[in-house]
């Protein structure tokens, strides 16, 4: 935006030129659903045999469109059997198949125009994705690795520092949340956004404020 001195007071006296900017998102009364990511991530392969298949979407979906006729996974004997359902947001379908997959096999998941989000607004095609398995199930669960930063019992640690935390193995970034992370003070829990990176089984949590100084 831009005002030139051309605009004048009801004195005459010209005004101070000035100039700002702002950026606009889309509305997401009028947003179509789209899956944004997915894991496993199209393509994979060594993938275990006992996943739990994720798709998150730009917006929150409505749970009644969501079943296993608008969401399928395919492999070599067919259609999968595999309970569909939605998360707390709204927004990660979970796909969980009902036994374990075929070793070193292809398979596919699809989700369909049936699925509308809460808006309303339907799926605008139906879409795809792909991976192979490995030959073993993963039991083993993730833990927290050492090199946390900060690590803890650190002290003076600047109010706006960022925090790393970092696991044994991968992490899905559909349940890297700020229902799952969380960052406290004094017992108080403190705004924070939370990412995922899941190539370096890495996840980073920063303030969207400082944190209150003497306390932990």
């Amino acid at each position: 935006m831009f005002v030139d001195t051309s605009a004048k007071d009801l004195n005459g006296n010209s005004l101070n030129a000035y100039q700002a900017s702002f950026r606009t998102t889309a509305d997401p009364d009028a947003t179509a659903p789209a899956v944004t990511a997915t894991n496993p991530v199209s393509g994979t392969s060594g993938v275990p045999l006992n996943p739990v298949i994720t798709l998150t979407y730009n917006v929150p979906l409505d749970p009644a469109t969501v079943d296993s006729t608008s969401v399928t996974v395919s492999g070599p004997t067919g259609t999968v059997t595999a309970a569909v359902s939605v998360d707390a947001t709204g927004r990660v379908i979970r796909i969980v198949p009902g036994a374990a997959l075929a070793p070193e096999a292809f398979y596919s998941y699809q989700t369909t125009t049936a699925i509308r989000g809460a808006n309303g607004l339907s799926q605008r095609f139906t879409a795809s994705w792909f991976f192979s398995t490995g030959t073993a199930s993963d039991t083993t669960a993730p833990t927290v690795a050492r090199t946390v930063t900060p690590p803890n019992g650190a002290i003076n640690v600047g109010d706006n520092a960022a925090v790393l935390v970092r696991f044994s193995e991968p992490i899905n970034p559909a349940t890297v949340t700020g229902a799952t992370i969380a960052i406290s003070a004094g017992g108080n829990a403190i705004a924070a956004s939370v990412s995922s990176r899941t190539a370096t089984a890495t996840s980073i949590s920063r303030r969207s404020r400082p944190c209150p100084t003497d306390r932990s």
